[in-house]
């Protein structure tokens, strides 16, 4: 997976890029920053947790640690589908929890300078905690996601045995 800029970067230093893990969710493209993420792995065998929330959609034993997985379609309130090929479990590691995220396809790495991305408009929702903003390419907006409220919100600073109670 390579780096795609948004911007010509040849005057730029490289480091002060924003770099965030792109993947589509239904027909939108949403990201996660770089730093966030400890690995992506093929979707595989969840075990559930009975009388969790819909989008909790089980666990994953991920070397030895015990780690909740969440359907991002569910979180955003879209239709699920069935999970296919491209499916994925982006593992996000967040002050000290590590979460699995499970989305429709991973798309790239990208990389955004500081002015290319905006705060989210204020359009009336009651909720917007878990967006970070909007980066702004060339054709397109991609909604990016604040990994540490979107996990707060679901969990908090709950053990897994405490989100099946």
């Amino acid at each position: 997976m390579s780096t795609r800029h948004s911007s010509a970067t040849s005057s730029n230093d490289s480091s002060a890029f924003l770099q965030f893990l792109t993947f589509r969710v239904a027909t939108e493209e949403y990201g996660v920053e770089l730093l966030s993420v400890q690995e992506i792995r093929a979707f595989s065998t969840l075990t559930p947790l009975p009388g969790s929330p819909p989008h909790v959609k089980g666990v994953i034993n991920l070397r030895g640690v015990l780690v909740p997985v969440i359907g991002l379609r569910e979180r955003l309130n879209l239709e699920s589908i069935p999970y296919d090929r491209y499916t994925v479990i982006v593992v996000l590691h967040v002050k000290g929890r590590v979460v699995g995220v499970i989305v429709d396809a991973v798309s790239d790495v990208l990389a955004l300078s500081p002015n290319e991305v905006d705060p989210s408009p204020d359009i009336g929702l009651s909720d917007r905690t878990f967006l970070r903003g909007l980066g702004k390419l060339k054709d397109k907006l991609i909604t990016l996601l604040e990994p540490s409220s979107l996990i707060h919100e679901l969990i908090g600073t709950a053990t897994v045995e405490e989100i099946a109670a």
